[in-house]
């Protein structure tokens, strides 16, 4: 998959249309490699080279092209992600080209970014540092990065 044209995609939706019909035409279109639903408790590392879903709580480090935290999720985290979309509660670290925090999302930490996108009602206690630079690979994303 071409991450960069899908970083392309998202800036471009974004920038014409509501957070619903961002989610229909862009979110949906990629399969879930990974759900985590509701009542489900995980700690430890997550490695995954596709789409994952949070429902529940998490704890831990998150390794992923795409990374969306539902709702109803709790999210204690160091993620490194192309795309981070945020309607849960995430808390922790975060290094993504591109974070979408909806206007039920929480965001906690410090997040290095190259292009944030912050709905009206959101909540965002964060230090955010906007980077310019290449998109990681993808292979950067599935494995911890050497300086952590």
């Amino acid at each position: 998959m071409d991450w960069n044209n899908l970083i392309c995609t998202w800036s471009d939706k974004i920038r014409s249309q509501s957070n619903q019909r961002f989610i229909e035409t862009v979110i949906k279109k990629y399969p879930v490699e990974l759900y985590l639903p509701e009542n489900t408790n995980f700690e430890g590392s997550i490695h995954v080279k596709g789409l994952i879903r949070l429902e529940g709580k998490v704890n831990g480090k998150i390794y992923c092209p795409i990374a969306i935290i539902a709702e109803k999720a709790l999210v204690t985290a160091e993620i490194e992600a192309h795309c981070l979309y945020i309607e849960g509660h995430f808390r922790g670290i975060a290094r993504v080209s591109f974070l979408y925090l909806s206007k039920l999302g929480q965001c906690e930490g410090n997040i290095k970014t190259q292009c944030i996108f912050v709905e009206e009602g959101a909540r965002m206690q964060s230090k955010v540092t906007i980077e310019k630079k290449d998109i990681p690979p993808q292979s950067e994303l599935i494995t911890p990065s050497e300086n952590q």
